[in-house]
This record gives C-alpha cells, sequence and structure tokens, in this order.
C-alpha cells in the first residue's frame, strides 16, 4: 500500500530532536553547532534554506569551511557512517563557503536546498558540516568537524517494504545446551521504518521455550540500509530435545506490513547419545544373552 506524505513547513524547517554529532581531532579549538538535527518535508521543484549556527568557544580564531555528505546507519553497530553518497547533495549549496570566527564569536551559514522538478518521492539522509581549519606555517589541516543532521523527505507516494537478507543458526545439529541466531533485513523503501516484532523458539510439539523482542530499542532502518540483530546463546532446556523450529515474526510501515521467516534446528544433547549408546549396548548383550539361551536350550 502507498501512502502520501505531505508538506507541513515551520519556518521552512520542522526539528523532530537532537543527536550529537561531533567528531573531534586534537585540537586547541572547539566549535559547536546548532541546532542538531533538521528534518524537512519538500514537494519536488520545492526549495527552503536550512540555517546552522556555529559557535568558537576555543581560545583562538579559527577558519571554518562549509561541508555536505551524505549519511548511514552500520546495521550491526548501529552507528553512523558519514561520506556515503547520496545525490541529494547536489541539492543543496551554502551561501558561503567558509567564515572566520574570532574566539566567542558566533555566525551563521545557511544551506539553499531546491529539489529537483522530476525528484522522486523518498528519504535522503545528510550531513551539514562545520569543518575548523588547523593552520601553521607550512601546511593547513582539518581540526574538529561538527555538523547537522539534515533528514529531508521529497513528498510524494511512500511504498513501504523490508526483506529478510539473512535468517540463520550457528548450525543446524546442536549437542550443546545454548543456540546462536542471526538476522539480516534490508529496507527496500524509499522511507526509513522502524521494525517491531518477536523472535521464537518452538519444539516438535508447538510448545514456545524462548521468545524475545526485536528491535526492543526502536532502531530506525534507514531507506536502502540494513538492520541486523544476534540471538546468541540462547539456552536449550530439556523440553527442547529434537526438532526446534525458529520464526521471526516482525511488523513494520504505517500499514503494519508484517515480514515472517522461520527455520529449523536439531537438539541431540551429548548426553543423550551417552544414553543411547548404553541403551544400544544393553539391546545388544540381552539379544546374545537370549541367542545363547535358546541354542543351549536346543541342544538339551
Amino acid at each position: 500500500m502507498a501512502h502520501r506524505v505531505t508538506v507541513r513547513t515551520v519556518s521552512g524547517v520542522i526539528i523532530l530532536g537532537l543527536i550529537a554529532l561531533v567528531l573531534a581531532a586534537p585540537t586547541v579549538h572547539a566549535l559547536t553547532v546548532a541546532p542538531l538535527k533538521h528534518t524537512v518535508t519538500l514537494d519536488p521543484g520545492g526549495q527552503t534554506t536550512v540555517p546552522i549556527f556555529i559557535v568558537n568557544d576555543g581560545d583562538k580564531a579559527v577558519r571554518v569551511q562549509a561541508q555536505i555528505e551524505g549519511f548511514s546507519v552500520d546495521p550491526d553497530t548501529q552507528n553512523i557512517q558519514y561520506n556515503v553518497p547520496d545525490a541529494a547533495t547536489a541539492w543543496i549549496q551554502a551561501d558561503r563557503t567558509d567564515i572566520s570566527l574570532a574566539p566567542g564569536e558566533h555566525d551563521q551559514i545557511n544551506y539553499q536546498l531546491l529539489v529537483p522538478a522530476d525528484a522522486l518521492p523518498g528519504a535522503h539522509y545528510l550531513t551539514l558540516f562545520a569543518n575548523e581549519q588547523a593552520s601553521s606555517q607550512d601546511q593547513i589541516s582539518f581540526g574538529t568537524r561538527v555538523g547537522t543532521l539534515l533528514f529531508l523527505y521529497v513528498a510524494g507516494d511512500i511504498e513501504e517494504e523490508i526483506v529478510t537478507q539473512e535468517f540463520r543458526s550457528a548450525r543446524t545439529w546442536y549437542t550443546a545446551h545454548s543456540a546462536s541466531f542471526f538476522l539480516r533485513v534490508k529496507n527496500t523503501s524509499n522511507i526509513h521504518v522502524i521494525p517491531q516484532g518477536t523472535f521464537t523458539l518452538t519444539n516438535w510439539r508447538g510448545n514456545e521455550i524462548v521468545s524475545s523482542d526485536i528491535n526492543s530499542a526502536g532502531d530506525k532502518i534507514l531507506a536502502g540500509g540494513e538492520w541486523a540483530r544476534a540471538f546468541e546463546d540462547i539456552r536449550l532446556p530439556v523440553t527442547a530435545i529434537g526438532k526446534v523450529r525458529a520464526r521471526i515474526y516482525v511488523q513494520y510501515g504505517l500499514s503494519h506490513k508484517v515480514l515472517s521467516d522461520e527455520i529449523t534446528v536439531w537438539y541431540i544433547p551429548r548426553w543423550l547419545y551417552i544414553v543411547g549408546g548404553i541403551a544400544i549396548v544393553i539391546l545388544l548383550l540381552a539379544g546374545i544373552e537370549r541367542v545363547k539361551n535358546h541354542k543351549t536350550r536346543k541342544h538339551e
């Protein structure tokens, strides 16, 4: 089902929250920016201005250079990754490429955003950086780098879809009393989604052994991004002996779409092999004894 993203503008910018974004190299200077996050929704062909305010909290004058990069989220650590290609970096320009700030001074860089008229609906994730240039007599290098996250949504019909890239167990046959499972999904939508659901283990009778929340932290999967979760060292009780079924059930999106998948593993503990081996030996010995007794009676 497609959903429509509409435009709501408060001074051209919708601010939803704050995310710290400071990448600091060792330096005697210190920069801060505000706000730490912008969220903007525009129609194709729409435009707005996104300001960032920069303060020199250090004790020396600095030059600051404007920079624009795409960002994504690492599926395993959920850490932000920068310098990610995004077509929207070409839609935004800073009104000044660099500024100079005396100690305690503040200034503003305005980023002019123009969405092409033929832009497709969807989400774009950008970082508006302020890079401090640390200079010496021989060279110029980057010092502190701070920035604002920009979540840009191009209005239109939104398709929501996530797919399973990997749902597997560490092995298909367990003899120890713990098991591990791994899940990785990809968001093929043109907007971010927040998956919510459960991971369950059931035995051959269909009785539940383990149930665990999926994404209880509410992590977002950005458009085109991936998300991974490990269910490790799950203790297998005696009631799990035999065939074990692992299942995921995930809901996501505005229409509460469902993603589900399941795999099967086997749990035969080591002690059961020993018990089974002893039982087989006893049966063999009993069989041999029975044959001997039968032959003895026959000769008599």
